[in-house]
């Protein structure tokens, strides 16, 4: 927050800025007007009364009736404060100046100019209030997508690993020579959850990378059992992607094929990219079981639904496709294709 930011937060420097300029904006415009002591006077009491009649608003009227939507009364109590004040300056104006004679058309007038001060009074306040109320919502609502996209996106990265893991122990119990590759295909895996996932966006390239080094490492668990067809995006140094976005889907293709087949694993893992309009669809065989498979966990296809209803709204659309024994996920989901703003 800069200086003229903090010094602009404090409100009782506002309301004396605000006076300053209500009083000295009309002095310099009718400067050969205020030549007498008694027009001086006369404007200092008026100024006074502007004031009174202001702060009676801001803390009785709008906090205890406006607020409150008891807008009639509202309504009634200031018209009655405006034409209270008029007799209440009249009464004023006559005790400071004797000589001073009754004018009702002056009393109309001066009435006018407390309801129109008022009224404008009143608008400035309310649309203060409206602009800090709206930016405050704004603020909530940033911080809470942002909660639930963390704990969304933290769901992903135990889970995701919690798998890999079974995978390593049960291969190195069989002392599967591919073992340290697979290490070493889970440090890259790691190295990207932990820092490049972290932030808002990420190239989709990286996110790409990041696919290859995961299915290399399910390939390596795969074996013989079948075979993994991919078609993957060509390199883009302009498209940005929410990191974790394309995983579960991925990671669902593998689970649930490998886990109800023992031989002839299908799996095809499809990208395309137009422009920022990436094509992703994913598809893979299993054996229905008396528990169907996607109910056995369901992190990954539901937790992929919620972050593209936070992320993409209206522009993306997830269909599933499940026949019984072929199971496919088709994601059309429009990217960005500008560095994102933090």
């Amino acid at each position: 927050m800069t200086t003229v930011d903090k010094l602009l937060s404090r409100r009782w420097l506002l309301n004396v800025l605000f006076w300053l300029g209500y009083a000295v904006i009309p002095f310099l415009i009718n400067w050969g007007k205020f030549g007498s002591q008694a027009n001086m006077l006369t404007d200092l009491q008026y100024y006074l009364e502007c004031a009174a009649l202001g702060y009676v608003h801001n803390l009785v009227l709008m906090p205890f009736f406006f607020d409150r939507k008891r807008y009639w009364q509202y309504v009634l109590l200031v018209l009655g404060s405006v034409v209270g004040l008029v007799f209440l300056s009249e009464i004023i104006t006559t005790v400071l100046s004797p000589g001073y004679p009754a004018n009702y058309l002056s009393r109309m007038y001066a009435g006018f100019d407390f309801a129109m001060f008022l009224v404008a009074f009143a608008c400035g306040l309310i649309l203060q209030r409206y602009f800090r109320q709206n930016q405050a919502l704004k603020q909530a609502e940033a911080l809470r997508l942002k909660t639930e996209l963390d704990f969304l996106r933290a769901q992903i990265n135990p889970h995701l690993l919690f798998n890999t893991l079974n995978t390593l122990y049960s291969h190195s119990l069989q002392g599967d020579p591919g073992t340290p590759q697979m290490i070493l295909k889970l440090s890259e895996l790691m190295r990207y959850m932990l820092y490049e996932a972290q932030e808002a966006q990420v190239l989709l390239d990286q996110e790409i990378q990041f696919l290859e080094n995961y299915i290399s490492l399910q390939q390596l668990r795969l074996g013989d059992r079948g075979q993994v067809t991919i078609t993957l995006p060509e390199k883009n140094p302009m498209v940005w992607i929410c990191p974790m976005l394309l995983i579960p889907l991925v990671e669902n293709a593998f689970k649930y094929s490998m886990d109800t087949l023992d031989q002839a694993v299908s799996i095809s893992i499809q990208g395309t990219l137009s422009g920022p309009h990436l094509q992703f669809k994913v598809s893979n065989n299993y054996q229905r079981l008396p528990k169907p498979p996607l109910a056995t966990g369901g992190i990954g296809l539901h937790n992929t639904q919620q972050r593209l209803e936070k992320l993409y709204p209206h522009r993306h659309t997830l269909q599933v496709e499940d026949t019984g024994t072929l199971f496919t996920v088709h994601l059309s989901v429009t990217l960005d294709d500008q560095v994102p703003h933090h």
